[in-house]
This record gives structure tokens, C-alpha cells and sequence, in this order.
């Protein structure tokens, strides 16, 4: 399934001649596009507003966070050609988790291999009429060594931001995903700053992920601080709620690893998913913010159709309150996709997509 083209009217409106010919010519022929130059500031003087961006993250799905294509292995579990199976399926955009961190020396410089093989991956997804979501995925190492995390992030983005101006509109950098730990609001804030300040230098225009410290927690939206004149940022959630439930059996949570049955989809459950997305619809309202989901979804342990009562669910609610989501994930746990027998998990993909889902198996 393809987003109508009415639906896309106003978007390509708003997008410069140069870009739209760009994005054409790029799905035109099916491959990848140059690597990307650095560019001036001037050059991304004609994106379009957030709000034109915003819709093309109608449906994402994250992926490739933990994945040994990133090490330029052979038998990585993704090949770049299933991003056409990923738009087949009905996505409109990939977040794509990136763990630079691993890829710097020890003076922090990024490693020239392993940035050719994101741009190839971005490249790649492009071509298929994806939007991309580059997010810096680092989270954990920053829970573990706060200080050293903050001069990598800041380094990752001074190196990062220029190398991929040249990338069209329809690709957003995130930050950083799920900021917490020793992390506390106001650090997060600060940190966050710095890193927008350093993309700013390269990116004027691009449109920027951001999302509230404890862990991106809807709870601690009202502590983010953003710049009022940067109105080129779209703030991020995300939603596991309750924990119980979406992390029983998790092998790497103490607290969840040997709790499972545990149910889900009562009424009061439901009235509580509405609450929340209507705090968060409302904390956008109030501070002219879009808002997108950036994860959601519980662990293969979960009873089976009540996970999938779930997934529908939250994709439902965040539709009806104007949010875009991206499902949590692919690949490897929580997955959407099998592996092993190259199938979608087709309840699923109806869950998510009622009226349109299209299952396919990947050749």
C-alpha cells in the first residue's frame, strides 16, 4: 500500500523544485543516490516547514539498532532490499537507530566505513520513497558514563550534521533517543541545546527529533526546554505502557524477566492509553509542537492476542489524537518481521493496518 497521492498535495507543494526533482529521480531508478556532499547553509534555505514533514511520518517502523550490517558483515539479518518490502507493507518512514559510539576512536572521530554504510542505508530507504529518521542511539553507554557521553554526542553531531546536509527533507535527525539515567531534565535540556546548536551550523532547515528526559516519558514533557524560534523540531514520546505488560520475559529487565501472562485490553486499560495521548496531544497544543510517537510495542512474551490487541490499539489512539508513531521494531525481539522464514508477522501488520495491510514474504 502507497499513501494516496492526495494525501501528499500539500507536502510536495511546499517542497522546493530542486528537492521534489531529486526525490523523483532517485525513486525513478531504484538505486541510491550519490553519497551526500556537505553543504552550506544557504542550500537548505527552501525546505519546507515541520508541518509539511510531519505527515511523512504517518507509519514508521525503527530498525537496525543491533544489526552486524553496521560492521560491513556479509550475513547481516537486514539487506538494504527490504526497504521496498517495508513501503510494500504500508510504511511511510524508516527510524533507523544508529550506535555511533562504538565507531569512534579514541579522540571521538567517527569511523569513514562505517559513515558510507549509513549513507548507503539512508540512500537506500530513500530510493523506496521512505522518510528516514536518523537517530543517534547511544542511550544505554550514556546511562553507564555520563560525562564521556556528552563530549561523544557533541562530537558525533559536529562530524555527523555537515556530512549529511546534503540529504533531502524528507530526512530528520534525532538527537538522541531516550535520554534518562544520570541524565536529570535540566542536564538533558542542556545537552540537547549544544547538539542543536552544532546541527543548526550545517542544518538550518532540517527538521530535528526531540524528545524529554526520563527516558523520553510523556510524564517529563513538561521539563524539556526548547529554543521559541526554532520552530523546526518535532517533539518525540515514547509508550510501553504499563511495563508489566509490554516487557514481560524481557531477558534483559530484572524486574519483568520471569513475569509473564500478564494481560492487557480491560476497559480501564483503555481509558488509561486515552488519558495519556490526550496529555501529550495537549502539552503539543499548548507549546505549538508536532508531536510523534517514536516507539511502542511489547516483547513476544506478552499472551499473543492480546500483543496484537495492543499494537492496534496505540496505533489507533495516536492516529485519533494526530500523532505519527513508528512501531518498535523490525527485526530481533519485539519484531514485526521473521528472519528465519522472511515473512511478515501478518496479525500484526492487520493490527496495525486495518483497512490496507498487504503481507508479503521477501524474496
Amino acid at each position: 500500500m502507497k499513501i494516496p497521492l492526495s494525501e501528499f498535495g500539500s507536502i510536495v507543494i511546499k517542497l522546493s523544485l530542486a528537492t521534489a526533482l531529486m526525490l523523483v529521480t532517485t525513486h525513478s531508478t531504484g538505486r541510491p543516490s550519490a553519497p551526500a556532499a556537505a553543504q552550506t547553509p544557504a542550500t537548505q534555505a527552501h525546505f519546507p516547514d515541520v508541518d509539511a514533514v510531519t505527515p511523512l511520518l504517518k507509519r514508521a517502523i525503527n530498525l537496525l539498532g543491533y544489526d552486524p550490517l553496521w560492521d560491513g558483515q556479509p550475513h547481516s539479518r537486514f539487506r538494504l532490499s527490504q526497504f521496498r518490502e517495508i513501503r510494500a507493507a504500508g510504511f511511510t518512514a524508516v527510524r533507523i537507530n544508529l550506535r555511533a559510539f562504538p565507531y569512534m576512536d579514541v579522540n571521538n572521530r567517527l569511523s569513514p566505513a562505517w559513515i558510507e554504510r549509513v549513507n548507503d542505508v539512508t540512500n537506500a530507504a530513500i530510493s523506496e520513497g521512505l522518510a528516514v529518521i536518523l537517530d543517534e542511539h547511544d542511550h544505554v553507554d550514556c546511562r553507564a558514563d555520563n560525562d564521556p557521553c556528552a563530549d561523544k554526542l557533541a562530537a558525533f553531531w559536529t562530524q555527523f550534521a555537515p556530512r549529511f546536509a546534503g540529504m533531502p527533507p524528507t530526512v530528520l535527525f534525532e538527537i538522541m533517543n531516550e535520554p534518562g539515567g544520570p541524565w536529570s531534565p535540566e542536564m538533558w535540556n542542556k545537552h540537547a541545546a549544544r547538539s542543536l546548536r552544532l546541527i543548526r551550523a550545517s542544518n538550518p532547515r532540517r527538521a530535528i527529533i526531540i524528545g524529554p528526559a526520563c527516558s523520553n516519558d510523556f510524564r517529563c514533557l513538561d521539563n524539556l526546554t526548547l529554543p521559541d524560534a526554532d520552530r523546526q523540531i518535532i517533539v518525540t514520546f515514547h509508550y510501553y505502557v504499563p511495563l508489566a505488560f509490554t516487557h514481560q520475559g524481557t531477558p534483559w529487565n530484572p524486574l519483568y524477566s520471569n513475569k509473564t501472562g500478564v494481560s492487557w485490553g480491560r476497559s480501564g486499560d483503555l481509558r488509561v492509553l486515552e488519558s495519556d495521548f490526550e496529555i501529550v496531544k495537549e502539552w503539543g497544543i499548548a507549546h505549538h509542537r508536532p508531536i510523534f510517537l517514536g516507539e511502542f510495542g511489547a516483547y513476544e512474551q506478552a499472551p499473543r492476542a492480546e500483543r496484537i490487541a495492543y499494537i492496534g490499539a496505540v496505533a489507533r489512539t495516536a492516529e485519533r489524537h494526530g500523532f505519527g508513531w513508528a512501531i518498535w521494531q523490525f527485526q530481533q525481539n519485539f519484531a514485526l518481521y521473521d528472519t528465519k522464514a522472511k515473512k511478515w508477522d501478518a496479525e500484526a501488520l492487520r493490527a496495525l493496518f486495518p483497512n490496507d495491510a498487504n503481507p508479503r514474504s521477501t524474496n
